[in-house]
């Protein structure tokens, strides 16, 4: 649905679809990339950095997956979804828990329950580059769904997740890398971190296409 390179230094989709963003207070690029090639987008927390994309492809939804690189990254919001008018649907999303756990958000009521990851991600913060894969799976079972979590290609950790009523994911007006879902997370700062190759798919990915496109981006741009 969309993809953000970052190599020409903006935060424009490479696909057809064009659901363009904009960078909110000068975040930086920077050469040191996954594959050594292009450019990667650096979100400095302490500057409230952010980009915004005023676009929700994940509107009707009930599987997708989203892909990105990761690297020098610590405790926030790296990606969500925005609905102004009600912080409880800001879904999807993937937060970095104080606690030291990813928690992917995919409904209203993930945010009552403890859906996070049982995995820790304290591997992760190794000064290097880390691609993380959440994939929704829809499982037919009533407002539930199965998420995935990959690390490197490779199937890491699966919990319950739900939708919320009515699909709370039609709700979300708008992406954002970086900040705080607009004050909807307001125990978590601004994180710090380093993205690149940020991919939004409608449907769930297997597990040997995630781990062909780790493969891939490990070479190329």
């Amino acid at each position: 649905m969309a993809y953000y390179t970052f190599n020409s230094e903006n935060a424009d989709d490479a696909t057809d679809n064009q659901l363009n963003g904009t960078l909110m207070n000068d975040p930086t690029f920077t050469d040191n990339t996954p594959s050594g090639k292009g450019k990667a987008l650096f979100i400095n927390g302490s500057k409230e950095q952010l980009v915004n994309i005023p676009h929700n492809p994940f509107k009707g939804k009930t599987a997708y997956t989203v892909s990105l690189w990761l690297k020098d990254f610590g405790a926030g919001v790296i990606f969500n979804a925005v609905c102004p008018s009600d912080k409880t649907y800001n879904v999807p999303g993937l937060l970095a828990d104080s606690d030291s756990k990813f928690e992917f958000t995919t409904g209203y009521y993930d945010f009552y329950k403890g859906y996070l990851f049982s995995y820790s991600y304290k591997p992760l913060q190794d000064a290097q580059w880390h691609m993380i894969t959440l994939v929704c799976v829809d499982d037919g079972k009533y407002l539930h769904c199965t998420k995935q979590l990959y690390v490197d290609g490779k199937l890491t950790d699966t919990t319950d997740g739900n939708f919320g009523n009515d699909s709370s994911n039609n709700s979300a007006s708008k992406i954002q890398i970086g900040g705080d879902g607009e004050k909807a997370y307001r125990d978590l700062t601004f994180g710090s971190f380093k993205i690149d190759n940020l991919r939004f798919y409608d449907r769930a990915l297997d597990g040997e296409e995630i781990e062909a496109l780790y493969s891939y981006e490990k070479t190329h741009e």
